[in-house]
């Protein structure tokens, strides 16, 4: 009977190996490189598999360094659990024919510390019904990483609330591109930049337009970071409501293009909402 339960389990550890997509085996490379487990990365790269890495520098330049499947894995044999902790985002996979691509953003911490992000690149070939990783590239980048991006763009959302807050009309709608359009709780509310400020004036002209506190955010970018979209809850004079749009950050000043504020209402009470509508 042990015999038995021992053969179950290694037949269903390799069941379960096997039955990996590449997704979650790049997913468990990572955490296999968190944990220094050079045994589990070993099996998940095939021998012959490349790394390959292009350092960015400030200028832009780039310099391409390749390393072995070995000289990788004395690399992480040297760290203990949680020194390369590397932190991926926005995965992308293509599949043909046994063979898969994926792609993401990633961000590097080296013992608690951030150190580079970049793009990965990773290619799997299917073996017989296994994957396994048969390159690796990356880029190295020191500058304009996620965490740049997304800090910067929470401060200048918080800024643009601010400015409606303390009425500073200039402020406010300096943040907002011309070819912008805001959108507002009301179904008429479609507006141009110069069809909300026109609408807007009376209340910054009074000294207070309206008080949004933010509540939570998230916020997404493209695989150029010149386009960041997003979506916050914002606690409002008219309940909790929802703010979505996109701002173009390819160049400073930042500059929102579209703005959507709606009204929220809990699920529980969208019957009573809908006959006080009627």
């Amino acid at each position: 009977m042990k015999n038995s339960i021992i053969t179950f389990c290694l037949i269903f550890g390799c069941l379960s190996l096997t039955a990996q997509s590449p997704k979650e085996i790049v997913q468990n490379f990572f955490k296999a490189m968190s944990a220094a487990d050079t045994t589990l990365l070993s099996k998940l790269m095939a021998p012959s598999c490349a790394l390959s890495s292009m350092h960015v520098d400030n200028l832009n330049e780039g310099q391409i360094k390749v390393e072995s499947r070995g000289e990788f894995l004395k690399l992480v044999s040297r760290n203990k659990a949680g020194d390369l902790d590397e932190r991926i985002y926005n995965i992308e996979t293509q599949e043909r024919h046994g063979i898969s691509v994926l792609t993401m953003d990633y961000e590097f911490y080296f013992r608690g510390k951030y150190s580079h992000c970049g793009v990965d690149a990773f290619t799997l070939l299917k073996e017989i019904n296994s994957w396994k990783i048969v390159n690796i590239s990356d880029t190295r980048n020191y500058g304009n990483c996620r965490h740049e991006i997304i800090g910067s763009v929470s401060i200048f959302l918080d800024e643009w609330h601010h400015a409606a807050t303390i009425a500073d009309s200039a402020a406010y709608f300096s943040k907002l591109s011309d070819e912008s359009v805001f959108i507002g709780t009301d179904s008429s509310e479609v507006w141009t930049k110069q069809q909300f400020l026109s609408f807007a004036s009376p209340y910054f002209s009074k000294g207070k337009a309206w008080d949004f506190k933010k509540l939570n955010r998230n916020m997404h970018y493209d695989a150029t970071r010149s386009i960041v979209w997003f979506d916050e809850m914002l606690d409002t004079w008219m309940g909790p409501c929802r703010g979505s749009g996109w701002i173009d950050v390819s160049q400073k000043p930042y500059q929102i293009y579209q703005y959507v504020l709606s009204v929220t209402v809990p699920n529980d009470k969208i019957k009573p909402v809908i006959e006080l509508l009627k």
